[in-house]
C-alpha cells in the first residue's frame, strides 16, 4: 500500500525502536513527513501535522497516547473499533512499504539519538515550519502546518544536502 499512511502506521515503526515519548514520537512522524515532502513532493501520512507549544503534533497519535503524558509510551498505536483491552496493534511501515521503510530508517538513524526536548528545539528554530506557523498565529494553541509549508522547507534541505554532496 503506497502513501499517504496512516500516522499510527509510521509511529508503531518508531516504537519497535525503543520506548520513546509522546514528545519524541510526533517530532520523528513530523521529520518523516517532512523529508518524505521535500525529497517525493508527496505526504507520507493521510493527516495533518499541527504546530502545538512544544512542536509539530498529530492529532491523532496525540488522542492515542495522551494516556502516557511525558512518560515513555510502552505500547504500539492500535485500532480504535474495540474496547481497549482487545483492541489490536496497528501494522507498522515494513520492509515490504518499499521507499517508505527506508526513509523511515534514515530518520530514526538521523534523529532518533535526540531527546525529545532537542528535536523540539530542532522544530522551533527560525524559518521552520512549526516556526513560520506559529509566527502567523501566536495566540492560538494549534494550528494545521499546511503540506505546502513543510514542502517547501525540506525541498530547501534536500537541495543543501545535495549541493555538499556535488560539493
Amino acid at each position: 500500500m503506497p502513501p499517504p499512511y496512516d500516522p499510527r502506521r509510521v509511529a508503531n515503526f518508531f516504537l519497535g525502536k525503543e520506548e520513546v515519548t509522546q514528545m519524541k514520537l510526533h517530532k520523528l512522524v513530523f521529520y518523516a513527513h517532512g523529508w518524505h515532502l521535500g525529497l517525493l513532493g508527496e505526504p507520507l501520512i493521510d493527516e495533518s501535522i499541527e504546530a502545538w507549544p512544544y512542536g509539530p503534533v498529530v492529532r491523532s497519535l496525540y488522542l492515542e497516547f495522551s494516556v502516557f503524558g511525558a512518560q515513555p509510551i510502552t505500547r504500539l498505536a492500535t485500532t480504535n473499533e474495540r474496547e481497549i483491552q482487545q483492541r489490536d496493534s496497528v501494522r507498522p511501515i515494513e520492509e515490504a512499504d518499499g521507499y517508505a521503510f527506508g526513509l523511515l530508517k534514515g530518520v530514526w538513524r538521523l534523529y532518533g539519538k535526540y531527546s525529545a526536548y532537542q528535536l523540539s528545539e530542532l522544530t522551533h528554530r527560525k524559518n521552520t515550519p512549526w516556526s513560520v506557523v506559529k509566527k502567523k498565529h501566536p495566540r492560538e494553541f494549534s494550528s494545521v502546518i499546511p503540506d505546502d509549508t513543510i514542502r517547501e522547507h525540506f525541498k530547501q534541505r534536500v537541495q543543501r544536502v545535495n549541493a555538499r554532496a556535488q560539493g
